[in-house]
């Protein structure tokens, strides 16, 4: 409640927090109904347990009539933080199971997917060959990075990808440790600018990712969180993107912490998703692109 508050620059501001006693309920409103200082005014109410809610439903549904703002607490964590924080689905998890497990793909999406991937082809093919040299110059084959990855619906297919680390033993436990220390002075250049996802523009053309979706996960890491993030498997009801909500608004992730926030915004953009949200992405990554602030 505190970040909402913060992200609305205090337009939002949670005055009380109470259990729905109607006594309690009833007592607050009228107490701000009659503050003289538009300060001490209460204007809404903010619905951030559907349980409680219940004990004082009548109430609510008078206020609603008599003017009073009724918010739930998903509507405005949606509105002001752009994510879906797991403790509010948890709290609405009936309403949240049934609308992730209403998410489809769209033609819209399939058809930008075609026309997008084309023109990224055409476009990046010289610096794909260019790319492809320096690695090899500066660590022999293989240039391109094949590897097993999480797709739509829990579809294993091989990702490709430009090599930017030395080749070395993972731990399976924490694929990402020691990651800076084997980046390739080329691979700097290209993690930076995010050249080193140009490949996938391959597994765009064969179906197994879109321009814009949820990151797709390494196998090793979807065991390893799936269990541990609820809701985090709704991830899968869209293709897996080269760029997306998630990764142009939170960092690169290496901690379970880090996976419950970016999974908090891979469902933003699956229970959101339009075709002016995927061209906002798009153009966010390029700006980004330019920018150079590409992965670490």
């Amino acid at each position: 409640m505190d970040e909402i508050s913060q992200k609305a620059m205090n337009k939002m501001i949670f005055v009380q927090y109470i259990n729905p006693s109607p006594v309690t309920l009833e007592k607050l409103v009228s107490e701000g109904k009659s503050a003289k200082e538009h300060t001490a005014k209460i204007h809404g109410i903010v619905v951030a347990d559907p349980q409680l809610e219940k004990e004082v439903k009548p109430q609510i549904e008078r206020y609603k009539a008599e003017g009073l703002e009724i918010q739930y607490l998903p509507t405005i964590a949606e509105k002001y933080l752009k994510r879906i924080p797991i403790e509010v689905a948890q709290k609405f998890k009936e309403y949240y199971d049934v609308v992730f497990q209403n998410v489809q793909s769209s033609p819209s999406q399939k058809i930008l997917d075609g026309f997008a991937s084309m023109i990224l082809l055409i476009l990046s093919s010289p610096f794909m060959l260019v790319i492809g040299l320096c690695i090899l110059i500066e660590d022999g084959k293989p240039m391109v990075f094949r590897q097993e990855r999480v797709g739509k619906n829990g579809k294993i297919f091989i990702i490709n990808k430009f090599r930017s680390l030395r080749q070395a033993e993972i731990n399976p436990n924490n694929p990402n440790e020691d990651i800076e220390k084997r980046v390739l002075k080329i691979g700097k250049v290209i993690r930076k600018f995010r050249l080193d996802e140009l490949p996938q523009v391959f597994n765009i053309l064969k179906g197994d990712m879109s321009i814009v979706g949820p990151r797709p996960e390494m196998v090793e890491f979807h065991q390893l969180v799936s269990n541990q993030i609820p809701f985090y498997n709704y991830r899968l009801k869209l293709n897996p993107g080269i760029t997306g909500w998630a990764q142009i608004n939170y960092k690169h992730t290496t901690t379970l912490e880090d996976y419950i926030k970016k999974t908090e915004y891979d469902l933003y953009y699956i229970k959101n998703r339009t075709i002016f949200l995927d061209f906002q992405i798009m153009l966010k990554t390029l700006e980004t692109m330019i920018g150079m602030r590409g992965a670490r």
